[in-house]
């Protein structure tokens, strides 16, 4: 079985919208993102995630696909889908305070170090134009 995770790569004047959470590992910052659910297309799940957790919305024709990682773990293998956007509505927020400490834009020529290894790989695709990785394997 195969996990889908969709993730968006929210860029405006040159900045990168992220979110802080506290893990069991530290703290970390990542994009905004989730499961795919059954009956769900990537974007239809990317649409819903983005909304429920910064409380934006954006379209299906706002989004590009961008990068794509195949990820093995010890008793699981997940699809990271990585979509590209720079066109929403409504101004983000953290709307999940229970899971996020924040959600704020940050330079792309100044990310944070704890930036997580999925985030940071999507993100440098963007300046490398590539569009697939392996990670784990």
């Amino acid at each position: 079985m195969i996990d889908a995770i969709v993730w968006l790569m929210l860029v405006h004047d040159n900045k990168i919208l992220l979110q802080k959470r506290v893990l069991e590992s530290g703290l970390e910052y990542g994009l905004i993102g989730g499961h795919v659910e059954q009956n769900e297309s990537l974007k239809q799940a990317l649409i819903r995630e983005v909304l429920e957790e910064s409380g934006i919305a954006v379209k299906d024709s706002d989004l590009s696909f961008q990068y794509l990682i195949d990820r093995k773990l010890d008793n699981s293998h997940k699809v990271h889908f990585f979509f590209y956007a720079n066109t929403w509505e409504g101004r983000p927020y953290n709307k999940e305070s229970d899971k996020h400490m924040d959600i704020s834009w940050h330079p792309l020529n100044e990310l944070p170090q704890e930036l997580g290894p999925l985030s940071k790989l999507a993100i440098q695709s963007l300046i490398n134009h590539h569009s697939f990785s392996e990670y784990g394997w």
